[in-house]
């Protein structure tokens, strides 16, 4: 796992532009452990799942997203309308 948050970011980019949305989710998911206060990652692993239409693995995700960002407002807003 890449320890540079840009360079994530475009592995996930990658991933994507490839069209693996498992690979994509599992990538996300180990690098929002690995970095948890990184909203982007965040926001990659909810498009994925509202992607994949798994609204309780969304729910679940915006819970955990909170934990660790519990003052982001651009998360707040989102779970509120979501």
């Amino acid at each position: 796992m890449p320890n540079n948050t840009e360079l994530g970011l475009r592995l996930l980019h990658q991933e994507w532009q490839d069209g693996n949305m498992e690979h994509l989710k599992f990538q996300v998911r180990m690098l929002s452990s690995h970095s948890p206060k990184c909203l982007a990652y965040w926001n990659i692993a909810l498009a994925v799942e509202k992607e994949l239409k798994q609204t309780s693995e969304v729910r679940r995700l915006y819970h955990q997203a909170l934990t660790n960002l519990p003052l982001c407002a651009e998360l707040w807003k989102d779970v509120n309308t979501h």
